[in-house]
């Protein structure tokens, strides 16, 4: 099984975040890890996070030391970025010599491509967590939290940046993916009998779903939504 360290941003002094005053750098890095960890559980992906407590440059410094004990197939960090509030763009560096980390880091900007608006290209640096890992090592720049567009479009498509960075590694490691949302038609973050009757509901045309709900509905992947994925997000809601 393939493992990852997960590395959020762990600045002694947080970054506020153009999107929401009560947002920070800090914390919307950690509410990304927190999607992209369902993801990672749902393919078969080990991992292990850094405590997102553990600040500053001694933070750094221990998430280097525990990724290298771990000894994951990629270290993995996760920030965002800032220079005067008018660019935007999604940036992941890597170090300069590491083939790994750019092969990586080009997979990923393939698949951020697919969904993302904005700029993406891959730069070169000498940071500890690129320089001291063992493993492969990807530094992104998630957006610029100080441009109020690029930080919006993060916080409203975290959990889509989550799946598609999470189908890049699937694709590294040569992992199947898995989505953990599959069957959860109304959004909400669970599979229940709300979801079951919307699909039952549109298989008799007394609504409509979106193409991105009836893809969810879909359990069966026969290309359409009818009462068998109606029962079968009924079983997934129990845990049959």
């Amino acid at each position: 099984m393939p493992k990852i360290y997960l590395s959020p941003a762990v600045h002694e002094h947080d970054r506020s975040c153009a999107y929401d005053s009560r947002c920070s750098e800090n914390t919307h890095a950690n509410l990304y890890l927190d999607e992209l960890a369902r993801y990672l559980d749902a393919c078969g992906i080990g991992y292990r996070r850094h405590d997102a407590n553990d600040r500053g440059d001694a933070g750094v410094s221990r998430a280097v030391k525990e990724s290298n004990a771990y000894g994951p197939d990629l270290h993995y960090v996760v920030h965002t970025n800032a220079y005067d509030g008018s660019v935007k763009g999604s940036r992941p560096q890597v170090y300069p010599t590491s083939a790994k980390g750019r092969q990586y880091a080009e997979t990923i900007i393939r698949y951020r491509k697919m969904i993302y608006p904005y700029p993406c290209a891959i730069f070169t640096n000498n940071l500890q967590e690129l320089r001291e890992t063992k493993a492969p090592a990807v530094y992104e720049e998630l957006v610029f939290h100080d441009n109020a567009e690029d930080c919006a479009w993060l916080h409203n498509n975290m959990r889509k940046m989550a799946e598609y960075t999470c189908r890049a590694f699937c694709e590294i490691f040569g992992v199947a993916f898995a989505d953990p949302y599959l069957g959860d038609v109304n959004g909400d973050g669970k599979v229940d009998a709300t979801d079951a009757l919307l699909a039952l509901q549109d298989s008799v045309k007394l609504t409509q779903l979106s193409d991105e709900q009836r893809a969810k509905a879909d359990l069966n992947g026969d290309g359409k939504v009818d009462a068998t994925d109606a029962l079968e997000m009924l079983q997934k809601s129990v845990g049959r």
